[in-house]
């Protein structure tokens, strides 16, 4: 696999490993305090999922497990409290931080993966998200080590990284069903970037998704035991087809907003320099190629869903942690290239030139 390296100059340059996870623990642990000092009380959802924690199973009406069992964790060690059931929420969104600067120090550099980790804790999304109990707080964490666990396995093949991968995608979809995503953008990065597939292929992809669906195969079967309540619940949800209109245009420019919403800046960012590097024609890395195969499928299909019925901002929230990482990654190579671009001006206008004859403030003259 050949992976794009370069290295961000300037401001980046001072982010150390040590300096990225001390600002990750301040901002968790402001996070955490500030649970502790809000006087809000669980959302309609949150006291749903406290409710499941209270008897735990392998799934329930509209959501798998995994959120039920975190809250069931945390709520045991510190009691019943609103801040006790979100406590988890910080947490995983700072590990999530962390898995993206391993993934980005492993195909760019530690600049780039630690302004990946930090930007991911200050996109909106995901500011509001550390302040509640969600799926996808429980979610993301296990897509971005899907990411690393697949790029490890690409990078140096072995079933370590293949079993990694499979219990990823395992715990990810008892989470949340969206981590299926995930499977989709391993065939399109295949598809994009032909010199993986012999990885793609190989016996431990089949290890990784043997480990993912013994990881699911118990909320498998509590769905068949229980009228597929969940996986009616997520197909009834999408409501395809029960909308007024057969196209909602103003669903789908509703839902093309929010995705602003969801990274702020870096949502424009993306897009505007997905946009120049389409019409410039240029050739991306093939780092690039699968990243871009981790954002695409959620993104596109709950668009088009939300074109055909109705979609809310965050069913395309997998597609971040790639797009994240990608943004800044894209973002701190223009930087470099302006950087040696400027240098290379500067260079030329310092280049010799001979002195003319006349120097200023002389007054010989030649007289024949």
């Amino acid at each position: 696999m050949d992976a794009s390296q370069f290295t961000a100059r300037g401001g980046a340059a001072s982010l150390s490993e040590r300096a990225f996870l001390a600002l990750l623990g301040g901002i968790v642990g402001l996070r955490v305090i500030s649970l502790l000092l809000t006087p809000l009380s669980l959302h309609p959802d949150e006291a749903q999922y406290w409710a499941w924690s209270r008897e735990l199973a392998w799934g329930y009406f509209s959501k798998p497990p995994l959120i039920a069992w975190i809250i069931a964790a945390t709520t045991s060690v510190f009691g019943n409290a609103e801040w006790a059931a979100r406590l988890a929420s910080p947490m995983l969104h700072g590990l999530t931080a962390w898995l993206l600067f391993l993934l980005g120090r492993k195909l760019f550099s530690e600049e780039v993966g630690a302004l990946a980790g930090l930007s991911w804790l200050l996109i909106p999304s995901v500011w509001l998200s550390s302040v509640l109990v969600s799926t996808d707080a429980a979610l993301l964490p296990m897509w971005a080590l899907a990411l690393l666990a697949f790029h490890h396995m690409l990078d140096k093949p072995s079933w370590r990284a293949g079993a990694l991968l499979g219990l990823a995608l395992g715990v990810g979809a008892l989470a949340k069903y969206a981590m299926f995503y995930f499977v989709m953008g391993i065939g399109l990065a295949a598809l994009l970037v032909p010199a993986i597939r012999p990885a793609v292929l190989s016996w431990r992809m089949g290890l990784a998704l043997a480990i993912a669906g013994a990881i699911i195969a118990p909320n498998l079967i509590w769905n068949a035991t229980n009228d597929f309540a969940t996986l009616g619940h997520t197909v009834a949800n999408a409501n395809i087809g029960g909308g007024e209109e057969a196209v909602n245009v103003e669903e789908a420019g509703g839902f093309f907003l929010d995705q602003i919403a969801m990274a702020g800046l870096l949502t424009i960012a993306f897009a505007v320099l997905a946009i120049r590097f389409a019409l410039k024609r240029q050739r991306l890395p093939q780092t690039d190629l699968i990243l871009l195969a981790f954002i695409i499928p959620p993104l596109a299909v709950i668009f088009v869903q939300s074109f055909l019925s109705r979609a809310h901002a965050n069913w395309a929230a997998t597609a971040y942690p790639a797009l994240v990482l990608l943004t800044v990654a894209w973002l701190a190579r223009l930087q470099s290239t302006s950087s040696r671009e400027a240098l290379r001006t500067s260079a030329q206008n310092q280049e010799f030139r001979p002195l003319s004859d006349e120097r200023p403030g002389s007054t010989f003259s030649e007289s024949g």
